[in-house]
């Protein structure tokens, strides 16, 4: 993997603070250009949890949010319904509330409390390898990368059977999401 595979498809060195060391562009990024713009979507695969059914489904009321931070919400949710990550629904038997928060940059953050979903979603067992697993699998390795997918979980579809677990009141009505979302608070 040397300087002809960066130039073969387009990849940026950088160094240790992000700064562009050398930036290659490729002819193929010009040819395929929407494989560059908005999100990504896992066509293989759908996400969907395991339900303990003994649960009963709660439906939360309306959490007013601010009167300042309205606009703000409904120009955000305006954006994740046309990008295909959220999706109107007229009744669901779960319903939780929306939580703004403010990033850094001053935008607004949609969230949703998924708290009282999270009862009734049986976690996986997997076992995650330990620190000490990982490094010795590493050992003798010089070359390192990193792949890091934009808004990746957003690129991963939610089960039909599943998308009512995310949904959600907001003072526009309620929606759920159609793609992956974390669903711990």
């Amino acid at each position: 993997m040397g300087l002809d595979l960066f130039s073969a498809l387009g990849f940026a060195l950088v160094d240790t603070e992000g700064a562009a060391v050398f930036t290659v562009t490729a002819p193929w990024q010009q040819q395929r250009p929407t494989l560059f713009k908005g999100l990504g979507c896992l066509t293989s695969f759908m996400h969907q949890p395991l339900i303990d059914h003994f649960i009963t489904p709660i439906i939360q009321p309306l959490r007013r949010i601010p009167l300042a931070l309205r606009e703000g919400v409904s120009a955000e949710l305006q954006c994740l319904l046309s990008a295909g990550i959220i999706e109107p629904v007229d009744a669901s038997p779960w319903v939780s509330n929306l939580v703004v928060a403010t990033k850094k940059s001053g935008a607004l953050r949609i969230c949703v409390d998924l708290r009282r979903v999270n009862n009734a979603v049986i976690p996986d067992k997997y076992p995650l390898p330990t620190t000490e697993e990982l490094t010795a699998q590493f050992y003798g390795s010089t070359v390192f990368s990193k792949l890091d997918l934009r808004e990746g979980y957003l690129q991963v579809p939610l089960h039909a059977d599943s998308r009512n677990l995310t949904a959600f009141v907001t003072h526009e009505g309620v929606f759920r999401k159609s793609k992956m979302t974390v669903l711990v608070l």
